[in-house]
């Protein structure tokens, strides 16, 4: 039977080949726009999704229309915006405002290091996100004023030894 259907597609394959290249050709581009759109829709989904809280938290989005462009949103706002919207909305519990910079020069006594990236937190920061600590109390780690966390690779780039007050990432 489908020995049948075999010899079918190809006596029609070759008698109609512009055809069957339309349609094989139209088919390819259908499959892959599913697989890219399926791919997308993936990734969205997941941003975010490993922490507890993932259905709660949201991202502020600046909606920037300047003369002569483009609207276009952006990942950004001003510093007073979190503190604004959670006295606005009482449906916002919390807010964390996030800065990152790259190629930091940091130093501790003698020792100079540039960090190819900081980010700079608030302290509710843990609150709102799970990444795991290696070492340090969660609920205290970033409440003093200049607290760090760092990741083990830039600990051991201080030689900092284990079990100090700061917390590792």
């Amino acid at each position: 039977m489908l020995k049948n259907y075999y010899a079918i597609a190809l006596r029609n394959i070759r008698q109609n080949p512009l055809y069957a290249f339309i349609n094989i050709f139209s088919l390819a581009i259908g499959l892959a726009a599913c697989l890219v759109i399926y791919v997308f829709i993936a990734d969205e989904r997941s941003f975010d999704a490993f922490h507890t809280k993932s259905e709660a938290i949201y991202r502020l989005d600046e909606i920037q229309n300047f003369p002569g462009t483009n609207e276009q949103k952006v990942a950004l706002s001003m510093p007073g915006m979190g503190p604004a919207i959670q006295k606005e909305f009482p449906e916002v519990s919390n807010y964390a405002r996030f800065i990152n910079r790259e190629n930091q020069l940091v130093a501790k006594e003698d020792k100079k290091l540039l960090l190819p990236s900081i980010a700079y937190v608030d302290s509710t920061f843990l609150q709102i996100f799970d990444f795991e600590l290696m070492d340090g109390d969660r609920a205290t780690a970033l409440n003093e004023p200049y607290s760090l966390l760092l990741t083990e690779e830039t600990a051991l780039k201080f030689s900092l030894p284990p079990r100090k007050p700061w917390a590792i990432l």
